[in-house]
């Protein structure tokens, strides 16, 4: 998720204008959604929602980030 979150933030700052010297995170997430711990992460809304909730406030908190 933090991958995503990553790429999005990317995106918001120059509109996508960086995020082609940014495809190690395309790779990464790629390997992830072929693994079952992530696949069954993605089954899981409660444990979803609380993933964005920490990654929101990490990024408020140390990073001056919006949510």
């Amino acid at each position: 998720m933090e991958k995503l979150f990553a790429l999005k933030e990317i995106y918001e700052k120059d509109n996508g204008k960086t995020l082609v010297a940014k495809t190690r995170h395309y790779y990464d997430i790629y390997k992830l959604l072929e693994t079952k711990e992530v696949q069954a992460l993605l089954k899981n809304q409660n444990a979803i929602n609380s993933i964005i909730k920490d990654i929101n406030l990490i990024g408020k908190e140390h990073f001056s980030l919006e949510e």
